[in-house]
């Protein structure tokens, strides 16, 4: 265990011994006390899934195709189904059309959805990649029934992806009329709590129908859904009056208050106070000119007023724009307010610091615009949240202190006091509580709500997640411990048995997608990893509104879906099972199609020799048989276009192998797997190929630095560093310093510029605990004795971190190499750009030096200027070098003639056999001998060749080397598309 990780257990044993119960953690309980929910409300069912001809609902209905089912146990209906093979039309031209099928196929489905005509009204509907997602609201004479929701989605080919409904069933008359006005529900809804509601923000008072309990049964009641804010008890009550009794069914309150930690800008705290002050630009600033115009800096802080004139004018400048207006609470003084004079013309420098703002002030109006601009990356036509948000730092009162809440327009944040500390100075606080807003609008957008609880937080979570890529809620969120946090979506908590609602359930949903995308961060590019994550988790969200979270998980596979058919997986359904699975989702069971199981080959140290590897899988059909003949792996080597290399069966259940070609000291590998099963149902792996392959390098020599430093070098006697030095170690992670070595699991180690430790930081593992300080530090490989060979290159996987601090991106990454054994040295990497991700590089020996001789690479960090945080790592040396020709097969002539395999002479073999065979071009090329059963017994020749004619040896053993039994054997010839097999006997 890391010694961070022992300070972050005691950090919180230490927290449960000494906070006080008068700080709210994330809720006041004295408020707490006067929520309660709809009974329909205050625990959702567990669903499970069946097949549906497994399910009580085909007793009267037929559905075509493979469904799986959930049922609703509240209203009796369908709640869900997906898969199946129903098309509706052959295509849809728009979104009308759409709808119109969409009410069609609800409509003939009634029995089972409880959805007819006179209780359906048009909710939204949302198109996504190829599908619209269509809604219809449940209404009973023309008032809506709360969470009366039934569903199509239908591929733009006309299929229906999935459906489901949530319309509570009418058993009877229901009471139509209220009895008591608006007026009257808001007096009893604030009575019943003692609160006088504030005239200067909305009330609201609507009617509904909501199930609420009738004898055993719930009914659909008609209530009035009043909303109100107050300052006693503080919040904005959300309240459910029954309209003819005035009986309160539930209440809540819809202040969403948490904790968490941050970032900023200007002189601002990245990601937090526990980070330490950095200088950043600042987006979306309002600034005005004295007898000119107005406007907002752009996105890199920058700003273009028109004015006339050229005599010097005043500019004032606040921290409040477009999207953001930070205020201090009353009693604080005035707003922080920038002022000068400026000459047209003249570059003006606008900064703001601790004399004309509090830190509060700066950080909150930088991550304000950091989420706001984070969500618009994500959706750029999500525009509900483009308003002047009102953002109040440095309150004392409602939840505070130890606290910050979303207000439903606004967010707000308490002045540091009793051990707790100020949550305006907390990015991911900041990420969170517009997490809120943005949960609200979208849900709105979409033509639904979404009530407060573990749906709103857990969501809210994951978003800051996002942002930061920081599992932790809340470090710094008690005063001075940057370790533990309050909350972490990085978890294992159990859906439902761990769910509680609120703040500590939400954590459920949020470490589904936290591992989920983990996942995807080992396997793709960051880009494609974010994209498929952030894209699942937004436009699932707005598809299906959903009001569960396992409600959540199932529309984050639909949104996944690329074809309308979940039952033969979705891109990413690997990455989204493992997180669902985590926590105890369910994921959805792919039915039909190929499935390939896989581990990818790792880097291979040939050490001079021949390296001969196998891509070895399984391979099953759900809904067919495989089709052994269409069982392939294609490689490139070196760059070269791609070759096709059959899987043949092992022996072993449902496993196939492939033979890449026998390769020397230097091969870069790429392939992927490609499966088709008697069905037509098509398989690659990984499944973006070919656009996304495996990949793996064949090396000469191989350094993953699992086994200590060996001839490594750390540290120079003119290095300055006083800390941050290069260590070997299992890294810690900060924000600016990886957590994990570049090493496929099991490995750990890498080579990292200070390790973080409690006892070299006050705070902990945090940004910028024992980064490089003062001066430079070097760590150099080994010298490599390469003389005499040829396509030498070295690559290394490194990290490099220069963002962060007072002076960001003024220090220098340098990567040096000597080809003398360090007598001298060639610049190749001198930058300081920030590339904080383990990325591999590569450098070209033959390229820089001609002739490899005895190779050397030297790696510089520095701090050399004045406050910027500097973190480096390196891990995953790999020396490609070729020593010579290692084809097993001898190259008869050079001449084209005709493709050809001879028969084996002598035949039956009894010792050695020789086998001729010729290629009329350049081509990949495969020979390999088969049992009678189909499983190899031993590849002779493979590998690109050029036309001739060549000839191969046998001498009766197989890959292992132990001779082969009598009996009749098969040899195979696959050049390009052509195949030619002969049959020999092996006597003993």
């Amino acid at each position: 265990m890391h010694a961070c990780a022992r300070s972050v257990i005691l950090g919180v044993v230490v927290i449960a011994l000494s906070a006080s119960v008068s700080g709210a953690l994330v809720d006041d309980p004295a408020l707490h006390d006067f929520e309660f929910p709809l009974v329909y409300d205050s625990s959702e069912p567990v669903r499970t899934t069946v097949k549906f001809e497994q399910s009580g609902f085909a007793r009267g209905s037929a559905l075509p195709g493979d469904w799986f089912v959930q049922e609703g146990p509240r209203t009796g209906h369908l709640h869900a189904a997906y898969g199946g093979d129903l098309f509706l039309t052959d295509d849809i031209a728009d979104a009308d059309q759409a709808t119109a099928l969409a009410r069609d196929f609800l409509v003939s489905q009634e029995e089972l959805l409880g959805t007819n005509p006179g209780n359906m009204e048009f909710r939204n509907v949302l198109e996504f990649k190829g599908r619209y997602a269509v809604h219809f609201r449940q209404i009973h004479h023309g008032v809506p029934v709360y969470r009366g929701d039934a569903w199509v989605v239908i591929t733009d080919e006309g299929k229906v992806a999935a459906f489901g409904s949530d319309f509570f069933p009418e058993r009877h008359a229901i009471p139509m009329h209220p009895t008591m006005n608006e007026s009257d529900a808001i007096a009893a809804a604030a009575q019943s709590i003692n609160a006088v509601p504030r005239t200067d923000r909305p009330i609201d008072a609507s009617l509904s129908y909501v199930p609420a309990p009738s004898g055993e049964l719930l009914e659909l009641t008609l209530a009035y859904r009043v909303a109100f804010e107050a300052e006693a008890p503080f919040g904005r009550w959300l309240t459910w009056v029954d309209a003819r009794s005035g009986a309160v069914l539930g209440r809540t309150n819809e202040y969403h208050a948490v904790n968490v930690v941050g970032t900023v800008a200007s002189e601002v705290e990245d990601y937090g106070y526990c980070d330490g002050v950095t200088t950043d630009q600042l987006a979306h600033v309002a600034v005005s000119v004295s007898g000119g115009g107005t406007g907002n800096t752009d996105e890199n802080g920058n700003f273009d007023i028109s004015h006339a004139g050229s005599a010097d004018v005043t500019v004032d400048a606040y921290l409040n724009g477009p999207y953001i207006n930070v205020n201090r609470y009353s009693g604080l003084g005035a707003d922080a307010h920038w002022t000068g004079t400026a000459t047209p013309g003249t570059p003006l420098q606008i900064g703001f610091n601790s004399s004309n703002a509090r830190r509060d002030e700066m950080d909150s109006f930088f991550h304000g615009n950091r989420v706001h601009d984070f969500m618009k990356g994500v959706d750029p036509s999500f525009t509900s949240l483009d308003y002047s948000m009102t953002t109040i730092v440095g309150r004392s009162d409602g939840y505070c202190p130890g606290n910050a809440w979303w207000d439903g327009s606004g967010m707000n944040y308490c002045d540091e006091g009793s051990g707790y500390g100020n949550t305006g100075q907390m990015g991911n606080v900041v990420y969170h509580e517009y997490g809120h807003g943005v949960s609200q609008e979208w849900y709105i957008d979409n033509g639904s709500s979404l009530s407060s609880g573990d749906m709103h937080e857990g969501n809210s979570d994951i978003l800051g997640a996002f942002v930061n890529r920081e599992s932790i809620v809340g470090l710094g969120f008690y005063l001075g411990n940057c370790t533990s946090g309050i909350r972490n979506s990085d978890n294992t908590l159990q859906w439902p048995g761990d769910n509680n609602g609120g703040h500590y359930g939400g954590q459920i949903i949020a470490g589904f997608f936290w591992d989920s995308w983990q996942s995807m961060l080992a396997m793709y590019s960051q880009a494609d990893a974010d994209t498929a994550a952030w894209d699942a988790w937004h436009y699932g969200r707005g598809m299906g509104t959903p009001h569960a979270q396992d409600d959540q998980v199932l529309w984050t596979f639909i949104a996944d879906d690329d074809d309308g058919d979940l039952n033969n997986g979705t891109p990413n359904h690997s990455h989204f099972c493992l997180g669902a699975t985590n926590h105890g989702f369910t994921c959805p069971e792919i039915l039909t199609g190929v499935i390939i199981l896989h581990s990818a080959l790792p880097t291979m140290e040939a050490g001079g020799a021949p390296v001969s590897p196998d891509v070895t899988a399984v391979i099953t059909s759900s809904s067919s048989t495989v089709d052994p003949l269409s069982l392939r792996v294609s490689y490139s080597l070196n760059g070269a276009p791609l070759v096709e290399v059959p899987m043949t069966a092992t022996g072993n259940p449902d496993e196939y192998s492939a033979p890449l070609p026998t390769m020397g000291g230097t091969a870069e590998v790429e392939y992927f797997i490609y499966a088709a099963d008697m069905a037509g149902n098509e398989r690659t792996d990984p499944s973006t190929a070919p656009s996304t392959m495996h990949a793996f390098d064949v090396v000469h020599l191989y350094d993953d630095l699992e086994s200590g430093s060996g001839g490594w070098t750390v540290g120079l006697a003119s290095d300055g560093a006083t800390t941050g030095q290069w260590e070997l170690a299992d890294p810690i992670g900060t924000q600016a310093q990886p957590e994990d070595d570049s090493t496929p699991a099991p490995g750990t180690m890498a080579f990292i510029t200070g390790q973080c430790s409690g006892s070299n930081c006050w705070s902990g593992c945090s940004l910028g605990c024992n980064d490089i300080d003062n001066g430079e530090t070097t760590l150099l490989t080994p010298i490599y004795d390469l003389a005499g060979a040829s396509n030498v290159k070295v690559k290394y996987d490194a990290w490099y971190s220069n963002n962060t601090g007072a002076t960001p991106s003024t220090d220098y990454w340098v990567v040096d190499v000597s080809n003398d054994g360090g007598s001298s040295w060639t610049n190749i990497v001198n930058t300081n750009v920030t590339n904080a991700s383990w990325t591999s590089y590569s450098i070209d020996i033959d390229a820089l030096f001609g002739t490899p001789d005895q190779v050397q690479v030297r790696f510089v960090g520095s701090d050399l200027g004045s406050g910027s945080l500097v973190e480096a790592a390196v891990d995953e040396l790999r020396i490609l070098a070729d020593y010579g020709a290692t084809d097993a097969d001898e190259v008869v002539s050079a001449a084209a003639p005709a493709f050809s395999l001879s028969q084996n002479r002598p035949n039956p073999l009894n010792g050695t056999t020789r086998i001729d065979f010729s290629v009329p071009g350049a081509m990949g090329v495969d020979l390999t001998v088969y049992n009678v059963s189909g499983q190899t017994v031993k590849r002779l020749a493979i590998g690109n060749r050029d036309a001739g004619a060549y000839r191969v040896e046998w001498d009766g053993r197989d890959a292992a080397g132990t001779k082969v039994a009598a009996g009749v054997y098969f040899y195979r010839l696959t050049a390009g598309e052509k195949v030619l097999t002969r049959k020999m006997t092996v006597t003993r």
